[in-house]
């Protein structure tokens, strides 16, 4: 029998074993029995509604929904073999060539998804020769790219995060004694670097951020690196000119092959800013794979074929309705090489995952129960929507000021997504109990994802399809900006001990300062309330210390934590320890003030100094 043939049934007498179903239907009801299922009509005058019996176990849903396919989903992961082939073939020429492989895609395109359910399971079938048994390392630069770089080389070859973190940062060279030889028993690495736009929206480390380039570079090789290298002497002009740098250069230089396979998975908004890094600009001009829309033919790989992996059928019509709803659209059935808008991708995704779980038990995905979910267009915000419904008004407030958190609000560029550590969230959180709660509904709904110690929006189809985020993001764009920058300093001076030194000054207090002045309830966190420190009473005048010069022996835990200082040097205002004897310090009239330690004893000025005022000598 051909493929095309249909399988045949079991005959009624009962001379062959099979399923055999039966169904009544009556009071103007019909009953239509299709495969395993048996669908039931019920009719009241022009209304009707359709419902399903399942008639064995419900299958498993082999669509991720906003989620990205991972590896263990890679054999449902379909339509995109031929590109998946093609970062094969290019990984390949790399094992001679050496160099980064950029792999650059619009938000939404299936990027993450192509190399982690794509690429990784492709090499893990053998590939490429020896690539079954090589270990890979998948990462995301976090806003600590050098030590996430660390977390992974750490798990596969031992040794401390910290102590391999600093290792690299010293020099970037080291990282090839950290790695396995390519000529070994297990082969050669190889290192994907998802989302790699991080380096630009979570890392604000210029120096650190060169230096995770210069090890990439470094890893995998190729003339573009030595080139660099013998101009710069390393990252930054720091380490690489040792023995370590020699040896990269050797393994090049003598046509053995690179310590690594690196791969690098870019949003492609972000293209410009990897011109400035002439490693990243070399990779960019050195064949790299652009992904583009799925065709006509892609698409309906993508959806037909996972149904059928766990055993679920696609009524007649569904597949036509979704491509139409994707705006798809191809010249001929001869040549269905049009495609759809890129980054549409994870609505159809979810839409599918929504459309399953309207089933109720039968094995068929419904036009029906399709439409139940408000189609693409719809089927997010809808399941957004239903769970915000969910929430009591306290919880509400704190979905808005959660997701907000979540959102790297940009200027020029389009807003992304922003991974915060869970403890933060809910630390920074007016009520923690309940906004762990409003994470955990979210999550539910796969709206938002968990992975480790972090929380993140699953993805940024959610930023332009969820109309309600739409407009908390927009509707004070300016003030969005103070608060993101507010919390962020707020967060590193937390973390940092209090550190005096990233306390707000001048303009830049002023407006963060306003803009708390009007927030709404639950903004800004308590970490920032603390970090600007209480509202100067109205009026309220700086004590008269008397003139002269500030005293070096100033306490510093009496420092005023949020003072507007005007220097004759700097606007700046540095931390007690480096303070100079004679630097000139005109207070405002706002200026507020720390409550004075326990213990400081000495009692001279209003503030508390542990020297007399003016000092004298």
């Amino acid at each position: 029998m051909s493929e095309d043939e249909p399988p045949e049934l079991d005959p009624p007498d009962g001379t062959h074993e099979g399923v055999h179903l039966e169904a009544n239907a009556s009071e103007g009801a019909t009953a239509i029995v299709a495969g395993r299922d048996v669908y039931i009509t019920y009719a009241y005058g022009v209304r009707h509604r359709r419902r399903a019996e399942s008639r064995g176990p419900v299958p498993k849903c082999p669509y991720p929904g906003l989620a990205a396919f991972e590896q263990q989903h890679a054999q449902w992961f379909f339509g995109r073999d031929e590109l998946v082939s093609e970062l094969t073939t290019r990984l390949d020429q790399r094992l001679r060539t050496g160099g980064m492989q950029m792999v650059v895609a619009p938000s939404g395109a299936g990027k993450t998804s192509l190399l982690r359910a794509g690429l990784l399971p492709r090499l893990s079938n053998g590939a490429l020769e020896g690539a079954d048994r090589w270990p890979k390392v998948v990462l995301t630069p976090t806003a600590e790219p050098l030590r996430a770089l660390a977390t992974g080389i750490a798990a596969l070859t031992g040794g401390t995060v910290g102590e391999i973190a600093a290792e690299l940062a010293a020099d970037p060279g080291k990282v090839l004694t950290r790695l396995p030889s390519p000529l070994g028993e297990r082969g050669r690495v190889v290192l994907v670097v998802d989302q790699f736009e991080e380096l630009f929206t979570l890392c604000t480390d210029e120096q650190q951020r060169r230096t995770f380039i210069e090890v990439l570079s470094r890893i995998a090789g190729g003339r573009d690196d030595t080139a660099a290298t013998a101009r710069t002497g390393g990252a930054g002009g720091t380490g690489g000119t040792g023995s370590t740098g020699a040896l990269a250069r050797a393994r090049i230089d003598n046509g053995t092959s690179p310590a690594a396979l690196v791969v690098l998975g870019l949003r492609a908004d972000f293209y410009a800013g990897c011109v400035d890094h002439p490693r990243l600009r070399a990779a960019l001009e050195d064949t790299p794979l652009v992904v583009g829309p799925m065709s006509e033919t892609e698409l309906r790989e993508a959806i037909r074929y996972p149904a059928q992996a766990v055993g679920l059928e696609i009524e007649s019509g569904l597949e036509e309705l979704l491509l139409g709803d994707l705006g798809a659209s191809w010249h001929s059935a001869a040549d269905a090489t049009g495609g759809h808008e890129t980054g549409r991708l994870p609505l159809l995704a979810h839409a599918l995952r929504s459309c399953w779980q309207q089933l109720n038990g039968s094995h068929t995905l419904t036009v029906q129960g399709y439409r139940d979910t408000g189609g693409i267009r719809k089927a997010v915000a809808k399941t957004a929507d239903a769970v915000y419904q969910g929430l009591d008004e306290t919880g509400r407030r704190l979905a808005r000021s959660v997701f907000l958190r979540l959102v790297r609000i940009s200027d020029g560029t389009e807003d992304t997504r922003r991974r915060v550590p869970r403890a933060e969230l809910i630390r920074t959180s007016p009520d923690g109990p309940r906004a762990a709660l409003v994470l955990e509904a979210f999550t539910q709904a796969r709206l938002l994802t968990v992975r480790l110690d972090s929380v993140e929006i699953t993805h940024e189809a959610l930023l332009r399809s969820w109309p309600l985020l739409g407009n908390w993001i927009d509707e004070d764009r300016a003030g969005r900006l103070t608060h993101q920058n507010l919390e962020d300093t707020a967060s590193a001076w937390h973390d940092g001990g209090q550190d005096p030194s990233l306390l707000y000054t001048g303009s830049r207090l002023e407006t963060a300062e306003s803009w708390a002045a009007t927030a709404p309830p639950g903004e800004p966190s308590a970490t920032a309330r603390d970090f600007l420190g209480p509202p100067p009473a109205p009026g309220a005048a700086a004590p008269d210390c008397g003139p002269g010069p500030l005293p070096s022996s100033l306490c510093s835990p009496c420092w005023p934590r949020s003072a507007r200082v005007s220097r004759s040097s700097s606007n700046a205002r540095p931390a007690a320890s480096s303070r100079k004897p004679n630097a000139s310090v005109t207070w405002s009239s706002t200026t507020r003030f720390s409550p004075p330690p326990t213990g400081c004893a000495a009692p001279t000025c209003p503030w508390r100094l542990s020297s007399p005022w003016p000092p004298t000598g």
